[in-house]
């Protein structure tokens, strides 16, 4: 579905290059992704699953996130957070 709306722009990327030309950017990723993003992001839509898949784990890395809302969306957790 995310490719298929009208009027969006949809980029597959290796780095954060083209972010800073949009206000809203959706970025997919593990544990690893908000500290690479930390510098450039404000505020995380975070969808945190139950279970996953393969070798994704959470690292000791640390982000100060002030958690704004969180909810239950059937099996998953929707938080929403800022820096």
């Amino acid at each position: 579905p995310l490719f298929e709306v009208a009027g969006r722009n949809v980029f597959i990327e290796d780095s954060f290059a083209r972010v800073h030309e949009y206000r809203h950017v959706m970025i997919e990723g593990g544990p690893g992704m908000f500290k690479a993003s930390e510098d450039i992001v404000d505020r995380y839509l975070c969808f945190l699953a139950p279970t996953t898949g393969g070798k994704i784990r959470f690292t000791e890395e640390k982000l100060s996130l002030n958690v704004l809302n969180t909810q239950q969306l059937e099996n998953d957790l929707m938080i929403w957070m800022e820096k």
